[in-house]
């Protein structure tokens, strides 16, 4: 029997692995081990495993070399990706990086760069200065020119101290194959690809989100093998990251068996009458002010609407404040599932004084069919759950307009700089909403529309973006590692 370890290095991808069935299957069908950061939260599920072998820990600060590593290189090849150069201007908070291009650009730099080398004590160490992010965008983008930085690449790795916890457990159980659910965008993955190297063993990195290969940086050290959502993420690793399509294996996502199970027999929803959803997305944007315009407008025409209410469902991980309050409202109500986590978030807020802190909430995954199946259809910004939505055969109003606000996630530049919402607009049961003053009435329209016609479900050809031949994805990996620990 062929050995597997399977590596975790954080809560979702323990729910998205573990939950779902998959690590149950692989254990069945090979001697699979399995290893977890330290640090994940939710250890109560994955210690009644017996191929549990233990826990690696990590280096705080050679996480941060890593990660400085990463930035630096999304930095060295931010032309792959427009979603490379709207994450340096998010990080920034600069409007443009080319800073020549015009006086009003060159003063937005200079005052940049004042700020960022005059804002730290004249005692702090160089070393730190050089290699802390955001940090210094003048270092980075010195290391990241094309003839600086294979020489940034070699001199800095060599202060890398490779996981010699990991890479103890890979020693003593010598594995055939390391999978390693992944970000792109992982610290410990560094090290995984550099232990496998060095101990001659194959990985295959599960690349785990729709936006994780074209929107953070790209692989120096590749693993033998990715698995990827579908043939869009499949164009990415070929054009961003320069894989080479044998080593690109599409296999979909394990989140969505849960939906694709639903559809022939759709649970019953928690939430009592009829509802319009609206998803929150991770980035800050002004949901309040989209919710307040379609509370109003339910308000305004009860004869349209009658009973109708919005549930809210927030981000679990959102960034920026966390406001929403009911009783400012007459028509939207939270999510149920999300209430408690929102409130207990909304506390953390006051006392984070509005910086971001990771929380240790993993919303159920089995909770999600049954609020999309049983809306009548669904408003977002752009989103993961958009697709989810179009699953479940639901329509979707996107915001996608100028919310006015000065924040870089406002949703026109989200969607005009993000590489993985190219194509969406090619996807029946998708409703752009490219004008603030016309949410209301796309919003009428739609229920107008879908009220007159009895609410048929919409279905749409996902291909593109997510592989499905209607059997699991557990299934789909095991042929995908029967490929590979065949593969020379």
């Amino acid at each position: 029997m062929k050995k597997i370890l399977f590596i975790i290095s954080s809560d979702i991808f323990l729910r998205n692995y573990l939950s779902t069935g998959v690590i149950d299957s692989l254990s069945k069908k090979y001697d699979c081990k399995i290893v977890a950061d330290k640090k994940i939260f939710n250890k109560d599920d994955l210690e009644k495993l017996k191929n549990l072998v233990g826990y690696y820990t990590s280096d705080p600060k050679e996480d941060d070399k890593r990660g400085t590593l990463m930035t630096v290189t999304g930095w060295r090849y931010r032309k792959k990706s427009t979603t490379f150069i709207y994450r340096i201007m998010w990080f920034t908070r600069l409007r443009s990086l080319n800073f020549f291009s015009g006086l009003p650009q060159f003063k937005e730099f200079l005052s940049f760069a004042k700020k960022n080398l005059t804002r730290r004590s004249k005692q702090e160490n160089i070393l730190k200065k050089i290699f802390t992010f955001r940090r210094n965008l003048l270092l980075l983008m010195v290391f990241g020119t094309s003839w600086i930085f294979p020489f940034f690449f070699f001199f800095y790795t060599k202060r890398f101290k490779l996981n010699k916890s990991l890479e103890k457990y890979i020693e003593n159980i010598k594995p055939d194959l390391i999978l390693f659910p992944s970000s792109a965008y992982d610290p410990i993955g560094y090290d995984i690809l550099e232990i496998g190297y060095k101990r001659m063993v194959k990985t295959i990195f599960l690349i785990d989100n729709w936006d994780n290969l074209s929107s953070k940086t790209i692989f120096l050290r590749k693993p033998d093998f990715i698995t990827v959502w579908g043939r869009q993420t499949l164009e990415h690793a070929l054009n961003i990251h320069g894989f080479k399509e044998k080593q690109i294996i599409t296999i979909g996502t394990p989140r969505f068996n849960t939906y694709y199970k639903a559809l022939n027999n759709l649970p019953k929803s928690q939430i009592k009458g009829k509802y319009v959803l609206f998803l929150g997305v991770g980035l800050e944007m002004d949901e309040i002010g989209a919710l307040r315009e379609l509370d109003e407008e339910i308000e305004e025409n009860k004869d349209i609407y009658g009973d109708l209410k919005i549930i809210y469902r927030p981000h679990p991980w959102r960034h920026g404040r966390n406001d929403f309050n009911e009783s400012d409202f007459k028509h939207v109500e939270l999510d149920i599932q999300m209430k408690e986590n929102y409130l207990r978030k909304k506390e953390q807020d006051k006392l984070s004084k509005g910086i971001f802190v990771p929380m240790d909430f993993q919303p159920e995954l089995d909770y999600y069919p049954a609020i999309l199946g049983n809306a009548l259809f669904v408003v977002a910004s752009i989103t993961t759950m958009s697709l989810e939505a179009l699953i479940m055969n639901k329509k979707v109003l996107l915001i996608v307009y100028d919310d006015k606000s000065e924040l870089f996630t406002n949703p026109k530049i989200v969607y005009q700089y993000h590489e993985h919402f190219r194509g969406l607009e090619k996807l029946k049961g998708l409703i752009f909403c490219k004008e603030k003053s016309k949410l209301r009435q796309q919003f009428r329209e739609n229920y107008l529309k879908m009220h007159n016609n009895g609410f048929k479900p919409v279905k749409t050809d996902l291909s593109y973006f997510l592989f499905n031949d209607d059997r699991k994805y557990e299934e789909r990996l095991i042929d995908a590692i029967e490929h590979v620990l065949k593969s020379n």
